[in-house]
């Protein structure tokens, strides 16, 4: 009796697990497939207390961010001070696979990720907020003209701002494109992909904050002839620092596949360094006014011009210069300098020695003898 008893229990709470995953399920708007692969169910790990002030990192984009790398039994370790959020919004303890979009999830690049910023700042936790959807286009990550935003993008969203009330953050990661490289023509990527993207990073930003650095991945090198092409996507992810503030580029150059369509473990870990380094940079690097890029990601200028010779010029703007080790323009009415004539307006013009004193690091040049 004892042992019917038992098993009856037992039965009971195994049926409650499924009945309780089925139904989170059905209430996901991620995605359910990939290329046949179903969506793993909702997690059965333990819900822990988390410390506060997590560093946040949260996930987007499709299957090489959600991680599709061969695991071995190290990677399923627990790694110490770092937790992942379920599928139930739940924080876990953090090993991979981080992602839950699919049965096959596996190593990604936000596992390297995670132990390199660990080991950078000791004494800090991490918590990876994964919302990466294996197959999916940008389509269901952009916001529409008419402000409707994709079901992926809304579900980051709202796991993102769950998230956020354990810690701040720190980086958003994003890698997609292959799905759209198999449908996309090029003029539709040159029409629509960088705009596509400047619209997640805007609207993620709202919950993440908008200094929260943007870190783009290429596409896998190997995808060219056959199916996917890198070459429809690449070029565009590039262009996304020219839109988007604060952002770069993580190169795919030397990675290999292990499939069609995904890096192999190594280099989904190489990959994750390669976000590391890039996160590095643009969180070391001092911010900066934000100057878009020319075409091909190439370096852009700013340049500084005053007109007329005022005497605010030399006071306020050129010690900032010099600060700063900028140059500017001057233009100068060669006939006012050296008055005490004052403007209309009251300002007061330099002097001659003024002038002197600038050409060593700016440039004069004269804009009329008297205007």
């Amino acid at each position: 009796m004892k042992w019917n008893c038992l098993l009856f229990v037992l039965a009971s709470a195994c049926w409650c697990g499924i009945s309780r995953g089925a139904s989170h399920n059905s209430e996901q708007s991620i995605a359910s497939y990939e290329r046949g692969g179903q969506r793993l169910a909702d997690s059965s790990e333990v819900e822990v207390a988390v410390p506060s002030g997590l560093k946040l990192i949260l996930c987007l984009g499709q299957s090489n961010m959600a991680g599709r790398g061969k695991m071995t039994e190290a990677d399923r370790a627990v790694v110490p001070h770092a937790y992942k959020l379920n599928a139930s919004n739940r924080w876990v303890q953090a090993c991979s696979p981080y992602h839950f979009d699919k049965t096959v999830a596996g190593v990604g690049p936000v596992d390297e990720f995670v132990r390199r910023y660990l080991k950078d700042h000791p004494g800090e936790s991490v918590g990876v907020v994964p919302c990466a959807v294996g197959g999916s286009s940008v389509t269901t990550w952009k916001v529409f003209r008419n402000g409707e935003k994709g079901k992926n993008l809304e579900t980051a969203l709202a796991r993102a701002a769950a998230a956020a009330t354990n810690g701040s953050y720190v980086a958003i990661l994003w890698h997609q494109g292959e799905t759209d490289a198999e449908k996309w023509s090029a003029a539709r990527f040159r029409k629509e992909y960088v705009a596509d993207v400047e619209s997640v990073a805007q609207a993620v930003r709202k919950v993440t904050g908008e200094d929260v650095p943007f870190l783009a991945g290429e596409i896998g090198r190997w995808l060219r002839k056959d199916g996917d092409h890198a070459e429809r996507v690449n070029p565009f992810t590039n262009l996304i620092p020219t839109k988007v503030p604060h952002s770069a580029i993580v190169s795919s150059e030397g990675l290999a596949n292990q499939d069609p369509h995904h890096f192999t473990r190594e280099s989904q870990l190489e990959l994750g360094a390669r976000y590391y380094a890039a996160w590095k940079d643009l969180a070391e690097r001092p911010r900066k006014p934000f100057v878009a890029r020319w075409k091909g990601n190439r370096a852009a200028a700013v340049s500084f011009t005053f007109d007329d010779g005022l005497r605010d010029q030399y006071e306020l703007a050129f010690p900032k210069f010099k600060e700063l080790g900028l140059k500017g323009t001057f233009f100068l009415n060669g006939g006012s300098i050296d008055t005490q004539t004052p403007t209309r307006q009251g300002a007061l013009r330099m002097t001659w020695a003024m002038v002197q004193e600038m050409s060593d690091s700016c440039f004069a040049s004269e804009h009329s003898r008297k205007h």
